[in-house]
C-alpha cells in the first residue's frame, strides 16, 4: 500500500487532465505563439511523466523508458475522450506532442541523473 502512495500525485494529475478535457472551453494561455498548443501539450505531459517517474521511485535509466508508456496511452485516451466533449476536438498531433513531452522528460531526467552519478 505504501508503494501505491507514491503514485498518488500522478493519479491526481491524470484526474486534473480528465477534468480539464471535459470542459468545453479552456483558457487561451498561448495566444498567437506558433505551435503553442503543442508546446503546452508537451510540457503538461512532461510534468505528468515526472509524477510517474516519482511513483516508480526514480527507476534506473532503462526502466525509466517504461514510464513513457502509461503517459502516452493516457494521452491517447484523453484525445479520444475529447472527441465526445462539445466544443473540443480530437487531434492525433496533440497525442504526438503528449508523447514527445514524455520522451523529452525522460531524456532530461536521464541526463541529470547521469550527471549526478558522475559528480565527485
Amino acid at each position: 500500500m505504501k508503494r501505491f502512495a507514491y503514485f498518488i500525485p500522478a493519479l491526481l494529475w491524470a484526474a486534473l487532465t480528465f477534468y480539464l478535457s471535459s470542459r468545453s472551453t479552456t483558457p487561451d494561455i498561448i495566444g498567437e505563439i506558433p505551435f503553442g498548443d503543442k508546446i503546452v501539450h508537451a510540457t503538461y505531459y512532461g510534468i505528468f511523466t515526472l509524477w510517474v517517474l516519482y511513483g516508480a521511485r526514480w527507476p534506473d535509466n532503462r526502466m525509466a523508458w517504461w514510464c513513457v508508456l502509461p503517459v502516452s496511452l493516457y494521452g491517447m485516451t484523453d484525445e479520444y475522450h475529447q472527441s465526445f466533449v462539445p466544443g473540443r476536438s480530437s487531434d492525433w498531433r496533440d497525442w504526438v506532442a503528449d508523447t514527445t513531452g514524455a520522451v523529452l522528460c525522460v531524456l532530461i531526467w536521464r541526463y541529470i541523473s547521469q550527471k549526478k552519478r558522475s559528480a565527485p
